[in-house]
């Protein structure tokens, strides 16, 4: 059945025990699928019904009310910051979109103000991860790299724009959620405008991302996180790949359930075409508590990135999925970037480190036409996986929670070096 939120609302990964702190929150008027028969969980104001969702995950019914069978449902309001439930069911067509003609978001030089092989670690403009996985030591200060040239489509919520640190890095900007105006992108969620940040914020403002350099195509699949619409996806990817993008990434990550075997088997094709075309394709591996793996899409399909977090001690965050898929862990908590009005703001989860991920690829692709390496895209995936660091060397690229490792910038960029020998 499907239940529409009233107030706002926690995510919580059981019921009965709410000294575990919250998934998220689910904002009012948010609308839900969930299982027809409640649970019995923690009484608040004399209530202890909850309701529970297909990721096994729990809300108190009395900050909710039950749609009856047949009810129109009216624009759904956004929920941030947690990783939700994915509501819309796809389409089943895969449709092939006319040629695009797109007009430019900005027109301003990518570079950050300051040279980055100059920059030394400030907390209050960078992310943990950017010192910790050695990006600022080794990517920028000893090789010069920013992600120059690289394009990355951002497939997302869109973004709030202007922004004093997307100012010049965003170049094209796309809709693809149902709107007939091109322009109309922007970011009501805040989603895509935090990813873009960690990928490519350029330091001119507050905050720096992770590859200052990059160039940004911004493409609007949908209006809040938790939405999806298999056509849009699709759109927005064969957009990105006449660009044609260096890299895709989207924080989308949906169960097999949300599409039809046709579909899977045509967003599979599509994905390995772009393998072909040498564009990466980076995506979250989603964010759930259950005990068993699970694989989420696009992230676990083969020639796909798929990334998962890990805190600030190096430890795989409790909601970040396990699964057989799983490609690596990079870091995705409380991760300092760009947010709606021009604001700056801390994200996290399997987006969040997904976004950080996408932009260490841009920086090793910079370093690797700067050098003039041969290297495919598919071998360069290869080479991150191979230079995360994993816990256990004997489980590499077979554990359940951290995939081949963590992502380490340091060894990435010293087999990198190696290639051109």
């Amino acid at each position: 059945m499907k239940i529409r939120f009233v107030k706002n609302t926690y995510i919580r990964s059981r019921p009965d025990d709410l000294t575990v702190p919250p998934l998220g929150v689910v904002y009012a008027g948010a609308v839900l699928e969930v299982e027809d028969e409640g649970v019995r969980g923690t009484d608040l104001d004399g209530n202890a019904l909850w309701y529970r969702d297909g990721k096994d995950w729990f809300y108190w019914s009395g900050g909710t009310e039950v749609i009856p069978e047949d009810t129109p449902v009216a624009p759904q309001a956004p929920g941030i910051p947690a990783e939700l439930p994915d509501l819309k069911e796809p389409e089943t067509s895969l449709p092939i979109p006319e040629p695009v003609t797109d007009e430019p978001a900005a027109d301003r030089q990518t570079e950050p103000s300051r040279p980055v092989a100059d920059l030394t670690y400030d907390e209050r403009s960078m992310n943990w991860g950017i010192r910790t996985t050695g990006v600022l030591e080794h990517a920028w200060n000893a090789r010069r790299l920013t992600g120059k040239g690289i394009k990355v489509a951002l497939l997302d919520t869109g973004i709030d724009f202007p922004h004093a640190d997307l100012e010049g890095v965003v170049k094209v900007m796309k809709n693809f959620d149902g709107s007939k105006e091109w322009n109309k992108v922007t970011d009501t969620d805040g989603n895509g405008t935090m990813c873009a940040g960690i990928i490519g914020a350029s330091g001119k403002g507050r905050v720096y991302g992770v590859a200052p350099g990059v160039e940004l195509y911004i493409g609007k699949i949908n209006e809040y996180f938790y939405e999806f619409d298999y056509d849009h996806l699709i759109a927005g990817i064969q957009w990105a790949s006449q660009i044609p993008a260096d890299i895709i990434f989207t924080s989308v990550n949906i169960k097999a359930s949300a599409m039809t075997g046709e579909q899977m088997a045509n967003l599979q094709k599509l994905i390995d075409a772009l393998a072909q075309l040498g564009i990466a394709f980076v995506a979250a591996a989603g964010n759930g508590v259950g005990e068993s793996p699970e694989d989420r899409y696009p992230a676990a399909f083969e020639h796909v990135l798929s990334v998962g977090a890990y805190d600030q001690n190096g430890r795989r965050l409790p909601t970040s999925v396990k699964s057989k898929q799983l490609d690596l862990l990079a870091p995705g908590e409380k991760l300092l970037t760009t947010a709606l009005h021009d604001r700056v703001d801390r994200f996290g989860g399997s987006t969040a480190a997904a976004a950080f991920t996408a932009g260490v690829v841009a920086l090793a692709m910079d370093h690797v036409r700067s050098r003039g390496l041969r290297l495919t895209t598919p071998d360069l995936l290869d080479l991150i996986r191979k230079s995360a660091l994993a816990p256990d060397p004997t489980t590499k690229c077979k554990d359940l929670e951290y995939g081949c490792g963590r992502l380490e910038v340091k060894g990435l960029l010293e087999l990198l070096d190696r290639q051109g020998d």
